[in-house]
Parts: C-alpha cells; structure tokens; sequence
C-alpha cells in the first residue's frame, strides 16, 4: 500500500502525521519512509530519531524522493515493503504528482480555518486529473491540528463531506504541543513521556481507518 500525505496547503502537520503513521506501521510490517518535500523536515525527524534510537524501528526504511523520478523509484523499490508512505509537502509539485500517479490513497489533513478549506477544491480537481492515469487513487481527508470545542472543527468536516471524490475520516486530531516536542528529538507519540493518552487515542483511531 502507498499512501501519500499530501495536499496543497502548508502546515497542517503532514510531517507529523506521516511519521507517526509510518512507525506504528512498522511495528508488524516492512516500511519505507520517504520524504519528498523541500523543507526535508522528515528527513530530519529521521536523522535524529538514527542518531538518538539507532536500535528502534528495524522495520523502517527511509529515503528522499523528489521529482518525476520519484515514480520510477518507488516502483522499484515497491516489492519490497508491505507499506510505503510519501511526505509531499503542502504544494501542488512535481514530486506530488510523480507519486500519486502511483498510489492508493492520498491522505489530506486540513487544520478547521478558512484557508484549508479554500483549498478543498483545487484538491479535487488534482485528484479527478491524477485519476485519469491512475483510476484506483483514492483521498481521505480529515480535521487535524483541530480546536477544542470548537464548531470549525465541525466546519470543516462538512466541507469535506461535501466534496464529491475526497472521503472524510470522520475523527479530528487535536492541535496538541506533544506533537512538535516528540517530533523534534525523533519520536512518535506512543513514545514520549508522559503519556499523551488522547492524542494516543486520536492517531489509533486515524491508524485503523487506513490499515483495517
């Protein structure tokens, strides 16, 4: 399975979220981390998680891909992993475009205010062009970095329901400080202390709708 974090909006936590999701994947199956946004900020998380826990993950593969390249890449690479998962960045790039040729699903954070949500339709219209080469391609979007209580949040969700080729993920992922401090010495948040329980709880519900 190749999952794309993706989108063309900056900021919503698509780093975060693909490395999380990646090592909770490699807790039972081969994976391949990539990241294919020039900001490299998962390549970075990933220096420092090889540096500080040389002996985590076993399972997780990383790489850098950017560009038509990245296509050819991951195809050749494909056989070998049971699940690979691709941090865009927030742009409509060349690079986004080479590997959602390619995959089966493009996962799109949106953080509830206005200027996510104005991108929503220049999402769908990526996807209905990008399926026209690859008609399998599919796109879940969902609320991150979401507020608490907060009737955005709800917002949000309904304009992504509305939108005809992009499934929402009827879950919100809150807009929590242990994500930028687990992020930034190279964990995920099943492992910092103390215990995020409810972003634990958040990133295992998202975790099964994509893998069960």
């Amino acid at each position: 399975m190749l999952i794309v974090v993706g989108g063309i909006k900056g900021g919503s936590g698509k780093s975060t979220l693909a490395v999380n999701l990646a090592v909770a994947r490699a807790v039972r199956r081969r994976v391949l981390l990539c990241d294919g946004d020039d900001q490299q900020s998962t390549s970075d998380w990933y220096a420092e998680r090889k540096t500080r826990y040389p002996d985590r993950s076993p399972n997780l593969d990383f790489m850098e891909v950017t560009g038509k390249s990245a296509r050819d890449v991951l195809l050749g690479v494909s056989d070998r992993y049971d699940t690979i998962i691709v941090d865009v960045g927030g742009r409509d790039t060349q690079t986004q475009r080479a590997v959602l040729s390619i995959a089966d699903l493009l996962l799109l954070p949106l953080q509830p205010r206005s200027v996510d949500i104005w991108t929503l339709r220049k999402v769908s219209v990526l996807i209905s062009e990008i399926v026209t080469i690859n008609p399998d391609l599919k796109c879940k979007g969902f609320v991150n970095k979401a507020f608490p209580n907060s009737i955005d949040n709800d917002d949000t969700m309904t304009a992504i329901s509305e939108v005809h080729n992009i499934q929402l993920i009827p879950i919100k992922v809150g807009d929590r400080k242990c994500f930028s401090n687990s992020f930034g010495v190279g964990l995920t948040i099943p492992e910092i202390k103390p215990r995020a329980d409810k972003a634990i709880e958040e990133l295992q519900q998202l975790y099964v709708n994509l893998f069960h």
